[in-house]
C-alpha cells in the first residue's frame, strides 16, 4: 500500500490576515515588513516541501511487517524557523513572606560617655530654694507685683523692690522727670504736697577758695551736638515766680530775676545785664522794675544806660528823712562852721568854701555848704 505523511498545513494565511489588519503604525515599521515577507518566503518553501512529499509517497510500497520497504527513508528537512515570541503573561501573584532571619551578634561596647549632670530640681524644690517671689537675695524682686510704665524701681523694707508713681515718676515719651507728681511738665517737675516746700543744698568745703553752693545755669543756640554762640538779647537765665488763680497756674511771671546777653557772644566779648522784674498793682503784665546795665550803671523805671557807676532813676528819689534833701554819712573836709545862713553871711568869695555841684540838664550849678 501507498505511505501517506501527515498533511503539513501552517496556517500562514491567518497570520497574514492578522498582519494585514493590524494598526497605520505598525504597518509602516521596517519590522512587519520584514515579518511580511518572511512569512510569504516560508510560504513558497512550504508549497515546493508538499510537492515532494506527493512525490516520495507514489514511490513509497509496504510489502509487509517482514518485508522490504520501498526506497529507504528522506532526508530529514531543515529546522523550521522559530516562531514570533506569544504576548508576556501577567505578573504573577506576591510570594509568601519569608522566615526571619536570625538576630545579628551584639555590637562592641560603645565609647564612655560624659559624668551625669546634677539631679533635675523640680519646680517644687526651685521655689523652696528661690522663694515665691524670688527673694532678692536670690536675684529676684521680691514681689509680684508688676511695676507699670514709668516706674522708677527702688529698694524698699528689707531689699524688696518697689515703686511709687504718684511721687517718683519718668515720662520715657518725654524724658521728663516727675517728683511728686505723675505728670510732669518740665525737665524736671516736683510737687510737694506740704504748706511749704525747700529747696535744700548743703556744701562743706576746705576754704574760702573752695566752691560752694552753686546754681549754674549755662545757654547756648544751636543744639548739643552743634552748638553755637548766643546773640545779643538772648536769655542765659531767667528765674521766675507765678501764682495760681481759681482756675490753675498762671502762664506768665509775675515776679522774676533775668539775666540777657548784650552783644553778639565771641571769645573776648561776652556782654550780659541782669534785670529785677515786677508786676505792678493793678495789672497782669511783668515790668522792668530795676536794670543792672553791662556797663555798671543802674536804671530804675527804665530802660537806658546811664554809664559806667552811674544812676539813672525815672522818677522821684525821696528820703526817709523828710527835712533833707540828701542824707549823707561822709564828712565835708575843711568845712565852715555850722550856722544858719542868712543875708549876713550869705556867700561871698572864699566863704564858704564848699560847694555842692548839681548838672541842670547840663549847666552846672552850685549849692553852697556851711
Amino acid at each position: 500500500m501507498a505511505f501517506k505523511l501527515p498533511p503539513v498545513q501552517p496556517d500562514f494565511a491567518q497570520l497574514k490576515t492578522s498582519l494585514a489588519n493590524s494598526h497605520t503604525q505598525v504597518k509602516n515599521n521596517a519590522l512587519y515588513q520584514t515579518i511580511f515577507q518572511l512569512i510569504e518566503r516560508i510560504e513558497r518553501s512550504r508549497d515546493l516541501i508538499l510537492k515532494d512529499i506527493e512525490d516520495i509517497e507514489e514511490k513509497i510500497t509496504i510489502i509487509s511487517p517482514f518485508g522490504i520497504s520501498g526506497f529507504p527513508p528522506g532526508i530529514d528537512g531543515e529546522d523550521g524557523l522559530d516562531g514570533l515570541p506569544g504576548i508576556q503573561g501577567l505578573t504573577g501573584l506576591t510570594g509568601a513572606t519569608g522566615i526571619q532571619g536570625f538576630t545579628g551578634l551584639m555590637g562592641p561596647p560603645g565609647i564612655d560617655g560624659e559624668d551625669a549632670a546634677e539631679p533635675i530640681i523640680l519646680v517644687a524644690d526651685v521655689i523652696g530654694i528661690l522663694g515665691n517671689p524670688v527673694r532678692v537675695t536670690n536675684g529676684g524682686t521680691g514681689t509680684a507685683t508688676q511695676f507699670t510704665l514709668g516706674s522708677i524701681v527702688f529698694a524698699g523694707v528689707s531689699g524688696i523692690y518697689n515703686q511709687d508713681n504718684s511721687n517718683f515718676f519718668w515720662d520715657n515719651t518725654n524724658k521728663r522727670l516727675g517728683l511728686g507728681t505723675s505728670t510732669p511738665l518740665s525737665v524736671l517737675h516736683m510737687l510737694s504736697p506740704e504748706t511749704s516746700s525747700t529747696l535744700i543744698t548743703d556744701t562743706y568745703s576746705g576754704g574760702a577758695s573752695s566752691p560752694s553752693n552753686n546754681f549754674l545755669a549755662r545757654s547756648s543756640r544751636g543744639t548739643s551736638g552743634t552748638p553755637s554762640a548766643v546773640q545779643s538779647g538772648d536769655t542765659l537765665f531767667f528765674f521766675q515766680a507765678r501764682g495760681s488763680l481759681s482756675t490753675g497756674f498762671t502762664s506768665t511771671q509775675a515776679a522774676g530775676i533775668q539775666m540777657q546777653a548784650t552783644e553778639n557772644w565771641t571769645m573776648t566779648n561776652q556782654g550780659a545785664q541782669l534785670s529785677l522784674n515786677i508786676t505792678p498793682n493793678g495789672s497782669v503784665t511783668a515790668i522792668r522794675g530795676l536794670l543792672i546795665n553791662s556797663s555798671s550803671g543802674i536804671t530804675i523805671g527804665d530802660t537806658t544806660d546811664p554809664g559806667a557807676t552811674n544812676l539813672r532813676v525815672l522818677g522821684t528819689i525821696t528820703t526817709g528823712q523828710g527835712a533833707f534833701l540828701i542824707v549823707s554819712t561822709t564828712a565835708f573836709n575843711n568845712g565852715a562852721a555850722a550856722g544858719a545862713g542868712t543875708l549876713a553871711n550869705a556867700p561871698a568869695a572864699g566863704n564858704p568854701t564848699k560847694w555842692i555841684p548839681i548838672n541842670d540838664n547840663g549847666t552846672t550849678r552850685y549849692i553852697p555848704t556851711w
